[in-house]
């Protein structure tokens, strides 16, 4: 008993010991907390502040360099307007002269002798001009004549070297950012996304097997091995620029076939013979354009070499716009070319993209975005118009005679080729081509009227596009499928997707029928394993479909405008 009431009283001494330790310990931690978030908030405060006074100390540098351009361009056609202005002085004055001396002269000869004739009108013979008044008429026109000339061939001269200037800006700052990005990417390591496309892939099945097949394509023109590779690839993640990947080695560019069987590479000749709405992919090399995870900024990610498919945000609609003979701000008319009647659907020689994720329009940034591409229109007239280009070969670019029946020679054949294939996207009416930047997003640069300052490296893309179809199968192996189904409808409805976890327990990724890139939204299951399931209970197709696996799946594309799945997320 006395050794019971020991313990018991030593319990309770070492509990209460515990708990004003854990007290104290409490306490600290609070503290700390508290702390933490003063020093945060402060932090915030501070940097706030600085990023207030960067960009007020950038936009008064931006007004200074502005105010001295404009000055030197007012200077001098101050002084220009000045020596015009003086000549014509100098005329006027000489011709007030030569008015004043006619009437002195006028008036002395009537004064002196001022003969009458039969009609009783005085006769008045005005006399003729001074000799040097009429030569310093001359001289003064002919060195006004003179100086204008040389003022507009100056002027020439002037815009003929600024563009110059320009342009090599445009390509050393483009060669040293791609030799900067080079550099850094050698010791720079590869991000998670790209580790995990990296990783072993489990075998693949027939159905399987046209997602890792990779065909060489013949090479394309000044394309060197860093063009097909895409140089150096960023995985886009929440932030464009979010981490370096290191640059492929291969050693000679290559064309990159689709990753699923129901995409078809598009040649040059074909690109204006897509109907409007069509679904594409826009390769450049081993890479992809693509919306980043915020859904507003083009960017793009080395994908060809290791994707096993395709998410729904490397998706982009064609649009057709209305074509317009007008000429460019350079001078040179835009040749379009006309369909034929019935062909207004084609898409033609202007166009704009649309996300097939969140439905909104690429434009073209601004300043403040650093002249980067965005996927934030929300209409129409709010979209970036572009117009496809060849590269490097003149006969691609020769106007198809129809559009009818040149569609299906065009896109209807197999491989594509690099040389037929590739093209570059501008601005339509204009000379600013879409360029991938090292830093993972997509800009604008301006080239030269003969393409001289062309980087195919960064410039050099290819097209492949949605094969229609009314029905299509899909065989799936995995236990997951990855697609939601609308509850609101007696039949499988697709309504959107959702990510799948994989049997090596990693990081949730998109299902194997949304990487093929076929099934939208709207879409319909109708057969299970070659058996239709339209007409039975939805309970019973669901059991149909989870049954075993492989299992394949018939489903009827929805007609109809399209539906996005921007929304999917919330």
């Amino acid at each position: 008993r006395a050794f019971l009431r020991l313990r018991k009283v030593a319990v309770f001494c070492q509990s209460q010991r515990r708990g004003l330790l854990a007290r104290r310990r409490a306490v600290q931690l609070r503290r700390e907390r508290a702390v933490v978030r003063l020093q945060m908030g402060r932090r915030r405060l501070v940097a706030i502040r600085c990023f207030a006074r960067a960009r007020g100390a950038a936009i008064r540098i931006q007004a200074v360099v502005r105010c001295r351009l404009c000055r030197r361009q007012y200077l001098c056609n101050l002084a220009e307007f000045k020596e015009q202005a003086k000549l014509e002085n100098q005329v006027k004055a000489l011709q007030a002269r030569l008015e004043a001396r006619e009437r002195e002269l006028a008036a002395e000869r009537c004064g002196a002798t001022s003969p009458v004739s039969a009609s009783g009108v005085p006769n008045v013979s005005l006399a003729e001009p001074p000799a040097e008044i009429l030569e310093a008429l001359q001289a003064l026109a002919a060195e006004n004549a003179k100086l204008r000339v040389d003022l507009e061939r100056q002027r020439a001269e002037n815009v003929e070297l600024r563009r110059e200037n320009q342009q090599l800006r445009a390509g050393q700052a483009s060669r040293s950012a791609w030799m900067t990005s080079i550099l850094r990417t050698r010791t720079a390591p590869a991000p998670e996304e790209l580790r995990r496309a990296s990783s072993p892939s489990p075998p693949t099945t027939p159905q399987q097997s046209h997602r890792s097949q990779v065909i060489t394509a013949e090479p394309l023109g000044r394309i060197s091995a860093t063009a097909a590779t895409g140089g150096s690839g960023l995985a886009a993640g929440d932030e464009a620029g979010g981490g370096m990947a290191a640059p492929c080695e291969d050693p000679e560019p290559r064309v990159y076939p689709p990753l699923s069987t129901f995409w078809q590479d598009v040649p040059f000749a074909g690109l204006a013979l897509l109907k409007s709405g069509t679904e594409v992919h826009i390769k450049l090399g081993s890479n992809i354009l693509m919306v980043d995870s915020k859904g507003k900024g083009l960017v793009w990610q080395q994908w060809m070499k290791e994707g096993k498919g395709y998410p729904r945000s490397m998706a982009f609609i064609l649009e057709r716009r209305i074509e317009q003979l007008t000429p460019t701000r350079r001078g040179s008319p835009i040749v379009m070319t006309v369909p034929e009647p019935g062909d207004e659907d084609f898409l033609g020689d202007a166009f704009a993209l649309r996300s097939a994720l969140t439905g909104r329009y690429v434009v073209a940034g601004g300043m403040m975005d650093w002249y980067r591409m965005k996927v934030s229109g929300d209409r129409p007239e709010d979209a970036a118009v572009l117009t496809f280009a060849p590269l490097l070969d003149e006969e691609l670019s020769v106007p198809v005679a129809g559009f009818a029946d040149a569609a299906d020679a065009a896109c209807g054949g197999g491989a594509c080729g690099a040389a037929e294939c590739a093209c570059t996207l501008r601005l339509f009416g204009e000379h600013s081509t879409l360029a991938l930047r090292p830093d993972g997003t997509v800009s604008l640069v301006q080239v030269a009227d003969d393409d001289s300052n062309v980087v195919p490296e960064t410039m050099a893309a290819t097209v492949e596009y949605l094969k229609p179809m009314s029905a299509y199968e899909i065989t799936v192996h995995d236990k997951q499928i990855g697609i939601c189904l609308a509850k609101d409808h007696h039949d499988l409805r697709v309504s959107g997707f959702s990510l799948v976890t994989p049997a090596d327990g990693m990081a949730p990724t998109p299902g194997y029928v949304e990487l093929t890139g076929r099934v939208r939204v709207g879409d319909t299951i109708a057969s299970v394993d070659g058996q239709d399931i339209r007409s039975l209970p939805k309970q019973e197709a669901l059991a149909m479909i989870s049954r075993s696996r492989p299992v394949t799946l018939g489903f009827i594309s929805a007609p109809g405008p399209r539906q996005f799945e921007g929304a999917l997320a919330e």
